[in-house]
């Protein structure tokens, strides 16, 4: 599992090579942060879309970004998965706003 707090878009697009895998059997994870006082989230979903429309496979966790005013109907019509937490940890690639 690779986990990432900073992402840009040229690491999405070179991840092909790093990881031998094509796009489509790549799971992103997007779990909820859990942090006292934290909104955030690490995906918007309209960074799914984007994701899924390369073909990713995106996995949030159920409620992930309510603090952020995005809500699981919003990443579900973006193309994301609602999963359980464990689910969102699972991906091949996790990406989180805190440790």
């Amino acid at each position: 599992m690779l986990v990432v707090k900073a992402v840009n878009s040229s690491f999405f697009s070179s991840f092909y090579l790093f990881a031998g895998k094509p796009y489509k059997d790549l799971v992103v994870g997007v779990p909820k942060e859990v942090l006292e006082n934290e909104r955030r989230v690490a995906l918007t979903p309209a960074g799914v879309k984007i994701l899924t429309k390369i073909g990713y496979n995106v996995k949030v966790e159920e409620s992930a970004g309510n603090e952020a005013k995005f809500g699981d109907a919003m990443y579900q019509e973006a193309g994301a998965t609602i999963t359980k937490r464990l689910d969102a940890f699972s991906g091949d690639i996790v990406l989180k706003v805190g440790q």
